[in-house]
């Protein structure tokens, strides 16, 4: 919500590919409704079964395991505004942080995926509120500092 502010003072803070930076205001914080969904993912993962199927061997690729998280974002009154973060961010794979609270911790995100069936980026009615012209959208972020989202999963 680039307006206002329902609850908290949450936002998401990136700066477009050859622009400035810029701040989305979020009328609630991510997860306050419950809809945070903390994932740890790995490199690639394979795994072979002997002729037999009595023996597997696994194999993983990559470094240790990175934080993610599914978050809805809700009541966002500027679907327009939204809809240019996640696109910027997915296409030229850029930082986005996420401040729950003004002064507090910040998470640098990357945007993994939008919750679109189209494959594009879109943003659907507030499933409570669109009467008032709100929106939400699922995605999924990944933590780019090695960090965790402990305090992030804890508060919300």
């Amino acid at each position: 919500m680039a307006t206002a502010w329902v609850k908290g003072s949450a936002s998401l803070v990136y700066t477009p590919n050859g622009g400035t930076e810029l701040v989305h205001l979020l009328a609630v914080p991510l997860g306050i409704v419950r809809e945070l969904v903390p994932a740890r993912v790995w490199g690639e993962h394979h795994d072979w079964w002997s002729a037999d199927k009595r023996h597997r061997r696994i194999v993983t690729v990559g470094g240790p395991s990175v934080h993610e998280i599914t978050a809805v974002n809700r009541l966002d009154n500027q679907p327009v505004e939204f809809m240019d973060l996640l696109e910027q961010a997915m296409l030229f794979d850029l930082t986005v942080t996420y401040i729950p609270v003004d002064g507090g911790a910040e998470y640098p995100l990357r945007i993994v995926s939008v919750g679109s069936e189209s494959g594009g980026v879109s943003i659907i009615g507030d499933r409570q509120r669109f009467g008032g012209g709100e929106w939400e959208q699922t995605f999924r972020a990944r933590r780019t500092d090695g960090g965790s989202l402990s305090g992030l999963i804890s508060s919300s």
